[in-house]
């Protein structure tokens, strides 16, 4: 499923790039890599921040403003994965149902079922991905991004 949901590409980008130097990279035969990597902005991103309050009354009961979600449930892992010229498989945690990725070159996001293994294939050039690992089920976080964002179902689903 495709979505749009857009980080701030800048950010994320130079970001990325403060991790170039990673260690695949110097057996040139490795062409899937990542970094884990979290942040406050990435975090505000997310909506994985707590509330903020809003206004607390005299008797000491607060208003809050809840962030945004992603629907994924718990967060298992968020990284920048690097892939150029790689056939395999993806690597993800263990007992990560869904990810929630943007490819930062092409500026797409997608939400992705793990229970189906897929392989992935990149030729050229390279792509650089922000990923978000979550242990909610793919049709779960489907449905509340249909209900919340009203981002439909996608042809290849």
């Amino acid at each position: 499923m495709q979505i749009n949901f857009e980080p701030d590409w800048d950010y994320m980008l130079e970001r990325a790039a403060t991790f170039y130097s990673r260690t695949p990279y110097i057996n040139y035969n490795t062409g899937y890599t990542y970094k884990d990597y979290w942040d406050e902005n990435l975090k505000m991103f997310a909506g994985m921040e707590e509330p903020t309050i809003v206004k607390t009354s005299k008797e000491g009961k607060s208003s809050y403003l809840r962030p945004h979600s992603l629907g994924i449930g718990t967060r298992l892992a968020s990284r920048f994965e690097w892939r150029w010229e790689y056939s395999g498989s993806r690597h993800h945690p263990r007992n990560a149902n869904v990810c929630v990725e943007w490819c930062l070159t092409d500026k797409k996001g997608y939400i992705t079922d793990l229970s189906k293994e897929k392989s992935l294939r990149v030729i050229q050039p390279e792509q650089i991905w922000f990923c978000i690992y979550g242990k909610q089920e793919y049709d779960k976080v489907v449905e509340f991004w249909n209900k919340t964002w009203h981002i439909r179902r996608t042809k290849d689903d």
